[in-house]
């Protein structure tokens, strides 16, 4: 090799190495061990399943709630929520029940300090919330809370005994809270942040405050291409946050990023580590950059690090990438690790099917751990018995399951079509230091 081709060749090893760790940002020499995968049995024939939310009980670390949306195959016109519980750390579940609202989306749920299970059920008129005090054998709801909601949320301020649930209604952010475990909900209260089409994400509580994230996306355009001319698209997506208190109303927006693409990027907090207590966490996508990003703030939300790539995928062009990439979401277990999970494309050539990967931080965000493939087989969504959702969820659901229980262990559960329909798959996590 002559000194010019040698000094190609190390200029070459030089970027490649460089793009590697600035964009994936790994460690190696650890350990991501996953301790089981397996399909849930809830017994639901003839039903495709899609997105859906985990909860964990804050006082036991082996019940789980699960709040889903299924599809009828045999009908696909008949669609809406279901609900699951396990009392053994999800191994098996009991008590599956639909909800009574027809074409209902979007379902979410919490486990309150007093153990009640609440979920909420977006029908196509009115937000719905749903509550159970003997662990999900019957349901009552309490709680009809208008029209025009959407990608609605709930969390739990322990300290005040508050159950909150937020939403973007209209043109409004909208909050409302429960002090009753979750009887009743009568404390409506919006705020609306500027003329541009916004959406929430995942609230977090710090502080005694509700802190909500939202993404702004659109903006008022005379000449507009979307919803029959009301506006047109935003160059960027931009990331805020915003507080809430019930005694001092709305906070001032805080910027978090613009490196987000369309989606529902979610929020995390570390609650309880030594080293990273309190930090703020937040990982989103962008189909433009074909990536999922990961932030943080070590200074409760005032300042935010630059997006750091998780990964990239690099095949497709960017116009032909789903909107919600890789559908990534982010907890934090009672150590301080930080458990990230995606629906990851790059296991098959053509990027029609996808393998769930997870990787994790020990260092409060700053590096990531090599990344790990968790589902042991392809799932390919769009296919036939999936009827309508093939189109719409891609990924199986604009969001996932994903918690960590009291073992410092993290449970994920995934919409995954490897037998010819879609249904939950779930693993458990562990990760040794």
């Amino acid at each position: 090799m002559n000194n010019a081709n040698i000094l190609k060749f190390r200029y070459f090893i030089y970027i490649y190495s460089f793009c590697f760790v600035v964009s994936t940002q790994v460690n190696y020499g650890q350990n991501i061990e996953v301790l089981k995968e397996s399909k849930l049995d809830l017994k639901l024939q003839d039903k495709a399943l899609f997105e859906h939310h985990l909860s964990i009980d804050p006082n036991n670390g082996n019940r789980l709630l699960l709040s889903g949306m299924f599809i009828n195959t045999k009908d696909d016109s008949k669609y809406g929520n279901f609900v699951s519980v396990s009392t053994d750390g999800g191994g098996t579940w009991k008590h599956t029940q639909m909800l009574d609202v027809p074409e209902a989306a979007d379902p979410w749920g919490i486990i309150t300090q007093k153990g009640a299970l609440l979920t909420t059920a977006l029908g196509l008129d009115n937000l719905f919330v749903f509550r159970s005090i003997n662990n999900g054998e019957s349901w009552k709801q309490v709680a009809d809370l208008g029209e025009y909601h959407d990608h609605q949320t709930m969390v739990l301020d322990a300290e005040n005994n508050r159950i909150y649930i937020v939403s973007i209604k209209g043109k409004y952010i909208y909050v409302n809270y429960s002090e009753d475990d979750g009887v009743t909900f009568n404390n409506s209260n919006t705020y609306v942040f500027s003329n541009l089409s916004s959406n929430t994400l995942t609230p977090i509580v710090y502080n005694g405050k509700l802190v909500i994230p939202f993404i702004t996306f659109g903006r008022p355009s005379i000449n507009g291409k979307r919803r029959g001319g009301k506006y047109d698209n935003l160059e960027t997506r931009p990331t805020w946050i915003i507080s809430f208190e019930p005694e001092k109303g709305f906070g001032t927006p805080l910027f978090v990023s613009e490196s987000c693409g369309l989606g529902f990027g979610v929020f995390a907090k570390d609650d309880s580590s030594k080293d990273f207590k309190d930090n703020f966490y937040y990982t989103c996508s962008n189909s433009k950059t074909n990536s999922i990003f990961f932030h943080y703030s070590n200074t409760k939300g005032v300042s935010w690090t630059p997006a750091m790539e998780i990964r990239k995928y690099g095949k497709q062009k960017r116009l032909d990438r789903n909107a919600f990439t890789g559908i990534p979401q982010v907890t934090v277990n009672n150590e301080g690790v930080i458990g990230m999970v995606w629906k990851d494309l790059n296991d098959d050539l053509n990027e029609n099917c996808s393998n769930l990967h997870y990787a994790a931080s020990l260092d409060g965000g700053k590096t990531f751990l090599t990344p790990k493939k968790v589902s042991s087989k392809l799932s390919c969504s769009k296919i036939e018995k999936n009827k309508w959702g093939a189109k719409r969820y891609p990924e199986g659901g604009d969001y996932l399951g994903f918690v960590s229980n009291k073992k410092g262990e993290f449970i994920v559960t995934w919409p995954d079509s490897r037998n010819g329909m879609s249904e939950y798959y779930t693993a458990t996590i562990r990760v040794k230091n």
